[in-house]
């Protein structure tokens, strides 16, 4: 996303929580041991928080329907 920005321009963030509790058990274990690593994920959800250049809001916030 960040590759289609002007010049100058801030990065955007995506973030996206997930309660554990959530999870099934054998995933929340895998999940447990991902933390601070780089894992590809794929998220569908609904957007929380949009970007907004106006306000500079850098962050787009989603929350998760379903995640593989």
């Amino acid at each position: 996303m960040n590759e289609y920005l002007g010049e100058g321009e801030k990065n955007v963030t995506i973030s996206i929580n997930l309660n554990k509790k959530s999870l099934k058990s054998n995933i929340a274990r895998n999940y447990e041991q991902s933390i601070g690593k780089y894992i590809p994920i794929k998220v569908y959800g609904k957007v929380w928080q949009p970007l907004d250049k106006s306000q500079d809001v850098w962050e787009l916030h989603i929350t998760p329907l379903a995640v593989y």
